[in-house]
């Protein structure tokens, strides 16, 4: 089975959709996800909103941020920690104000993990679904829920 194409038109992000389409919505994480390195961290910021809400379910543990401030901080402790992180898009849907995407990654855990889970172990190398709910209103994202299901030992 081979990925799905998110969205044909992200090849430039100065090419917006027209607000309150799936293709915006689509538009907006799709450049959430190119963004999410320790680089663009700046540029990530300016598709959320100021109050934006992250959430992650791990099997047994809850994290959560509230506020564009202390959610970009913990998409830089993040980065810093998963190294050699894979994405395999295996579908993704949307409306136009919700994109669900589900995923297969895969990453290292840096010797130093910055990350307070107890599920991302220094040295630790993971793979796992992850599934990820977007919510968008007003030209910009507002919640982010993501569920990670780690792959079975010797999968």
């Amino acid at each position: 089975m081979s990925a799905p194409e998110i969205v044909a038109v992200c090849a430039n992000p100065e090419q917006e959709p027209p607000l309150g389409t799936s293709e915006h919505a689509r538009w907006l994480v799709h450049w959430h996800l190119e963004w999410e390195n320790p680089e663009q961290l700046d540029l990530l910021g300016t598709l959320y909103s100021d109050d934006i809400a992250w959430e992650m379910n791990f099997p047994g543990e809850y994290i959560a941020h509230t506020g564009k401030d202390a959610v970009l901080a913990n998409y830089g402790a993040l980065l810093a920690t998963l190294h050699n992180l894979t994405e395999t898009t295996l579908e993704c849907f949307s409306t136009p104000d919700r994109v669900f995407i589900d995923q297969h990654i895969s990453y290292d855990v840096a010797a130093e993990s910055a990350v307070d889970s107890a599920q991302v172990r220094a040295g630790d190398q993971v793979q796992g679904r992850l599934v990820h709910n977007f919510r968008i209103a007003d030209g910009l994202i507002t919640h982010e829920t993501a569920y990670f299901i780690p792959d079975p030992p010797n999968s």
